[in-house]
């Protein structure tokens, strides 16, 4: 996560876990959101992705396929409790070790509209480091 940021643990079951994320804010509305990761039963299929996938909250965007392993959503200027904000949500399955696609992960952030760049640092990051 960026530098400043602060990840604390939200729940955790077994093949589960779940981390509110983001930067506090003094002067304006935070930025952050949930980041969750899960396991996806193996065979990891593609129809299983779509259904798991499909269950995610995206604030009713259209998900933009990001690569083989990946889709997201997002939107700048979605009103949020009567502030435009920048929307975010990645959903990507990875391998968590050797072997076949076993893990699934949820990113749903929200920024101010000038926080749209932070958000899309942390995906990239994640897009560059996993295994997809």
């Amino acid at each position: 996560m960026p530098l400043g940021w602060q990840c604390t643990p939200a729940g955790r079951a077994e093949g589960y876990t779940r981390h509110q994320c983001g930067a506090p804010s003094d002067d304006g509305p935070p930025i952050g959101g949930e980041l969750v990761v899960r396991d996806c039963p193996v065979p990891c299929t593609g129809s299983r992705q779509v259904a798991m996938r499909t269950a995610e909250e995206a604030w009713g965007l259209r998900w933009t396929r990001g690569g083989q392993s990946a889709v997201y959503a997002e939107r700048s200027g979605l009103l949020i409790d009567g502030t435009p904000r920048y929307v975010l949500v990645v959903v990507a399955y990875w391998r968590g070790g050797e072997g076949d696609v076993d893990r699934q992960l949820v990113l749903r952030m929200t920024a101010p509209l000038d926080g749209a760049n932070q958000l899309r640092r942390v995906v990239n990051y994640l897009r560059d480091t996993l295994v997809f």
